[in-house]
């Protein structure tokens, strides 16, 4: 999705990388009928925070890979952003994060977003309660979350989950035949559109000496700034990415979410394996496939790129990644099925319970790490030297969130915003049974 704009000079130039009855089949929900009102005799305060005891370990894993994936995304980025294409073993260890992980963590996690919007959905029609006031506002406060990470990581997607997801209540009495015409278009259309309109403006605002400055002051910003100066340039480069239209990519993966959800995939794994299998080779083949072919194109020369043929290369990479997503996922769901990978998998689990204090926190860590207002090691950590770095950082928040769930019912950032949602303190402090599950 974000591919760095250094690698597309036939784009542009420039240094920016990058049992619910409300949910039963169409056929059946039929019966409640298609204007049942959402308001009933029970307050809104109905709705309450998750179980542990409810908990889907499937989907805490899942949160818990998607992390760690993100995690070794993102310390690519920090590390290089701004910087000259990487050289020698550096080199190699970027083509393989970007073949294997760039742009597959962040759909698996839109995906997860979308299931997760369907079984709130679902225990709000249970519970006979009202959803859209609740959910509108976990959407505000995760914005402000968003928002907020963002002074440290301009390319943070926090706040594109939250205004996206206010376009999945529209749909959450769509058809399985709506969603099935709506997702595809949603995937494809904005970075075809975005393409053809870079192509046709003969924007020469930027130059190569402009890029060359930018690229030169946001070199100083990241090696020697201040915090101060760090979070200024910040705002600006988040501004410049907020006109971008592939800030719209999750949202197909949010609608594939919401179907899965609709499914009940997670709640009746064991009757899907035989389909999860199958779409695991599928999508393997598929997400490795497509890369292979398109990435390659990136790296010619504009001249050798037919104009009319430029805005799909994105289109297809985008596609590419997703797909490769959903085949880590459905390896994911098929091991966690196996009672020897369920043990093993229980560490990716407390790490998923606790999935947005932990990527907070590793964005946190990593520029604390990196930049100018902290050890400053910016241009001296490459991609390989980073990975055990980043390998590290993810065992110290394994060993902290088995830690911390076997105390508390929700991480910090969790219980700030479950707690921030329903208007009054949660309970924080856990039985010393809840924990047990995950460890």
């Amino acid at each position: 999705m974000y591919i760095p704009r250094t690698r597309l000079p036939w784009v542009g130039v420039g240094v920016t990388h990058r049992n619910g009855r409300g949910l039963l089949p169409d056929s059946t929900r039929r019966t409640r009928g298609a204007g049942a009102s959402e308001r009933v005799a029970m307050p809104s305060h109905a709705i309450q925070p998750v179980p542990s005891s409810e908990r889907i370990l499937a989907l805490d894993v899942l949160r818990g890979w998607a992390v760690f994936g993100m995690l070794v995304v993102n310390m690519g980025y920090f590390s290089q952003v701004a910087l000259d294409p990487p050289a020698g073993s550096d080199a190699v260890a970027a083509a393989l994060v970007q073949l294997l992980a760039d742009d597959k963590f962040w759909t698996l996690f839109s995906v997860l977003f979308g299931l997760g919007f369907a079984m709130q959905l679902d225990r709000a029609a249970a519970r006979e309660s009202r959803f859209a006031p609740v959910y509108m506002r976990r959407l505000l406060i995760l914005l402000l979350v968003g928002l907020t990470h963002a002074l440290l990581h301009p390319l943070e997607i926090l706040h594109r989950y939250a205004l996206l997801g206010f376009l999945l209540l529209p749909l959450r009495r769509a058809s399985t035949r709506t969603l099935v015409i709506v997702g595809p278009v949603s995937l494809l259309a904005p970075p075809v559109v975005q393409g053809f309109g870079e192509l046709g403006s003969g924007d020469t605002s930027v130059t190569p000496e402009s890029a060359g400055q930018r690229q030169a002051d946001a070199v100083r910003v990241y090696s020697e700034g201040s915090l101060l100066e760090l979070l200024t340039y910040n705002v600006r480069r988040f501004q410049r990415e907020a006109a971008d239209m592939r800030v719209l990519a999750p949202f197909p993966y949010f609608l594939l979410g919401f179907y899965l959800g609709r499914r009940r995939l997670l709640e009746s794994l064991a009757s899907h394996l035989p389909l999860i299998r199958r779409v695991r080779w599928w999508t393997l083949g598929l997400g490795i496939g497509l890369q292979a072919v398109v990435l390659p194109v990136f790296f010619l020369p504009p001249d050798m790129v037919p104009p009319v043929a430029r805005p799909l290369f994105p289109a297809l990479l985008d596609l590419g990644s997703g797909i490769l997503g959903i085949f880590y996922a459905c390896v994911i769901l098929i091991l966690v099925q196996h009672a020897g990978w369920n043990r093993r998998l229980r560490g990716l689990a407390a790490v998923g319970r606790l999935a947005l204090t932990n990527y907070l926190l590793q964005t946190a860590l990593i520029t604390t790490l990196l930049y100018g207002y902290g050890a400053g090691f910016y241009g001296r950590l490459g991609i390989v030297t980073g990975l055990p770095v980043a390998l590290l950082i993810f065992l110290l928040q394994i060993i902290s969130s088995h830690w911390w769930i076997r105390r508390f019912r929700f991480g910090p950032v969790e219980w700030l915003w479950r707690s921030a949602t329903y208007g009054r303190p949660q309970p924080l402090r856990a039985a010393s049974s809840l924990g047990a599950h995950v460890g």
